[in-house]
């Protein structure tokens, strides 16, 4: 009577079970990674922008006006005055790369002469790294005793973008 051997290893078949089981998980946790770097970001994002309108209000308070908007990078280096010293330093958005220090846009309204300068909108350009349109404004008609302020976003590039306003209207994007 002949015995049979038992085979000892692997087919080929199995093997290759086994890599497409493995290469499946890995794809599957490079998705999860990036998707909590995703997140990560938009929590320090949304944290820096509640700091920054936190810094904005305490100028306020103190001058009696918002930093200005003009020129570019004014509003920072109010907020970092050494006399006023609201913020150690400005935090830098980590969706801008377009410029050098990828700073957070700051906008005032420039509509109606008697609200002038009172309402703002700090924005982050977003994941898309596109800045967008973003816009502040006192008024859309009506008296302006009952002004309160709108922020827009426009399409496309703006959808993404991450805001914060002293506006009653569309005051912030994020949760």
């Amino acid at each position: 009577m002949m015995m049979l051997r038992k085979k000892k290893g692997f087919t080929l078949i199995e093997m290759l079970i086994v890599l497409l089981i493995i290469g499946f998980l890995v794809a599957m946790l490079a998705i999860r990674a990036s998707d909590a770097g995703d997140a990560a970001k938009k929590r320090a994002t949304s944290a820096d922008l509640k700091k920054l309108k936190e810094a904005t209000e305490a100028f306020y308070v103190a001058h009696g006006r918002f930093p200005a908007a003009t020129p570019a990078g004014k509003w920072e280096l109010e907020l970092v005055d050494e006399k006023t010293r609201l913020v150690d330093e400005v935090p830098v958005d980590p969706y801008n790369t377009a410029t050098s220090q990828g700073d957070y846009v700051y906008a005032l309204n420039t509509d109606t002469n008697t609200l002038k300068g009172t309402y703002y909108v700090i924005y982050s350009v977003g994941p898309d790294e596109k800045a967008g349109t973003v816009t502040v404004t006192a008024a859309s008609g009506g008296n302006p005793a009952t002004y309160r302020g709108t922020v827009t976003v426009g399409t496309g590039d703006s959808a993404d973008n991450l805001y914060v306003s002293n506006c009653f209207v569309n005051n912030h994007n994020f949760k």
